[in-house]
C-alpha cells in the first residue's frame, strides 16, 4: 500500500487474465507447410478466444518447442516474441511444432511441416538460341514427401529476358554458357537450372545429349 494525492491511500494490485477456452493458432509465412531438408519456416502463434478472434494484448512470451525434440528440427529463441523460425533436420518426413504462452500451460497450438527431399527439373537441361530467338523452358518439381507436388516456379535469367511461362528470349550478343533459374514458388529455397548458349546464325549449337 501507498499513499496517493491528498494523502489517500492506493492500493497496488497485479491482475492476472484467464482466458476461458482459448486456443493457439500457429501460422506460417506465405502459408507454407512444406520445406527442403535443411530448410527455414518463419512460424508465428496467435493466442484466440473462445469465439476464435485473437486476443488483445497478445501473449509476449512464448515457449516452443518441436515434438520429438531437436532430431526432428529446431526452433529460435526470439525473447518477447510470438514469431520464431523452424530449422529443418536433414532427414525428411513429417514434423510438429508447438507453441505455449506462458501462464497457460494447457493452452498448445500445434503446426505439421512436411520436409522433404525436393528436386527441381528443369528442361532443356543445355541449350542452344540464336540471338533474339526464343525458346521455352519447362520445370518439374519432384518431392520425397508428396506425390505431386506443385510445379509453379518463378524464372530468371542472367541474359535476356523469361516469361513466367518459361519462355525465353535471347539477347543480340553471342555468349554463354548462362544460366536459366526456375525457383519453386511452393518450397522456399528449391531451384534447378540450364545452361544456355547464344550463338549467332549458322553458328555452332550445343544440346543435351
Amino acid at each position: 500500500m501507498t499513499s496517493g494525492g491528498a494523502g489517500l491511500p492506493v492500493v497496488s494490485k497485479t491482475l492476472r487474465f484467464i482466458v476461458k477456452n482459448s486456443t493457439v493458432q500457429i501460422t506460417s509465412a506465405g502459408s507454407v507447410s512444406l520445406i527442403s531438408a535443411g530448410g527455414t519456416l518463419q512460424l508465428t502463434a496467435t493466442l484466440l478466444d473462445g469465439a476464435g478472434s485473437p486476443v488483445v494484448p497478445q501473449p509476449t512470451d512464448w515457449t516452443w518447442s518441436v515434438v520429438g525434440g531437436a532430431a526432428n528440427g529446431t526452433v529460435t529463441d526470439n525473447p518477447n516474441s510470438n514469431t520464431e523460425t523452424y530449422t529443418a533436420p536433414a532427414t525428411a518426413g513429417q514434423y510438429t511444432v508447438q507453441a505455449t504462452p506462458a501462464g497457460l500451460p494447457g493452452t498448445v497450438g500445434s503446426f505439421n511441416v512436411a520436409v522433404s527431399e525436393v528436386f527441381v527439373n528443369v528442361l532443356p537441361t543445355v541449350a542452344s538460341v540464336v540471338i533474339g530467338g526464343e525458346l521455352t523452358f519447362t520445370a518439374t518439381v519432384t518431392s520425397s514427401a508428396l506425390p505431386d507436388p506443385p510445379d509453379a516456379v518463378t524464372w530468371s535469367s542472367a541474359v535476356g529476358s523469361i516469361t513466367g511461362g518459361g519462355v525465353f528470349t535471347a539477347p543480340t550478343t553471342p555468349g554463354g554458357p548462362f544460366t536459366v533459374t526456375a525457383t519453386s514458388t511452393a518450397i522456399p529455397g528449391k531451384t534447378g537450372t540450364s545452361q544456355v548458349y547464344i550463338v549467332a546464325p549458322g553458328g555452332v549449337t550445343v544440346a543435351e545429349e
